[in-house]
């Protein structure tokens, strides 16, 4: 009637939970009467909601006073506790399924931006002509001849795309000093598309975006940037492109 079968109704005799009416003598087959269901119904319901079989005999013999309230309230909070370790796991989990989804996206596709990423503003520069391996160089000079201006932002490197040019052909940072000083220059804002990298090995991915992109688009390309800038202990790179 219960779908109890009979490896259950044994235990919970062996274990003084629920006994049978009587047991025959002969061939000691456990009988049942009718007026034990309602017993046996609310053993059912205490262990669906999850309550020990030590609890529910305690409950059941009505043994040391216990009270069903105080069996409920222990019970809420021990499902309380296992909702706040389930939703850890579970963010756990989705943060790790992002992670490994953005490294899969990072080594293969990144995401083009557009906008003006290009901001109009006061910069000061340095004209150079060099190949990314002989970038050191120029970075200390860069960063010695700032002479106590303050930057407002982080190094880029405008780069050249002609065939028979180096790599790089400026460095520039934004600066609050005023175009008088002759290693400041006005930039205009420009519309550009952008990747952001998470890795510097990622840069030749990035480009193969953006000049996809630009392609697919019909796009065209006039000026390339890199800016680097460091988060996490990590150097980060957005590569930029500025479009018609």
């Amino acid at each position: 009637m219960l779908n109890l079968n009979k490896k259950t109704l044994r235990f919970y005799d062996e274990i003084d939970l629920f006994k049978p009416a009587y047991v025959d003598e002969t061939n000691q087959y456990r009988y049942y009467e009718e007026s034990q269901i309602d017993e046996i119904k609310e053993i059912i319901r205490l262990k669906n909601i999850g309550i020990s079989l030590e609890q529910i005999k305690i409950i059941t013999n009505k043994m040391n006073g216990a009270s069903l309230e105080t069996i409920y309230q222990e019970r809420l909070f021990e499902i309380d506790e296992s909702l706040k370790l389930l939703t850890k796991q579970k963010e756990l989990i989705i943060n790790e399924q992002r992670c490994t989804t953005r490294e899969n996206d990072d080594e293969n596709d990144c995401i083009v931006d557009k906008g003006y990423f290009i901001e109009q503003g006061n910069v000061y520069y340095r004209n150079i002509h060099c190949e990314m391996d002989q970038l050191n160089r120029f970075m200390s000079e860069f960063y010695e001849n700032v002479k106590g201006k303050t930057l407002r932002s982080g190094h880029i490197l405008k780069m050249s795309l002609a065939d028979d040019a180096k790599d790089i052909c400026e460095i520039f940072a934004y600066t609050d000093e005023d175009e008088k000083d002759e290693s400041v220059r006005i930039q205009e804002k420009e519309m550009c598309i952008k990747v952001a990298c998470n890795k510097v090995e990622q840069r030749e991915n990035g480009y193969k975006s953006l000049f996809d992109y630009a392609e697919k688009s019909k796009t065209i390309i006039h000026n390339t940037y890199e800016k680097y800038n460091m988060k996490d202990g990590q150097m980060h790179l957005e590569i930029i492109c500025s479009i018609a």
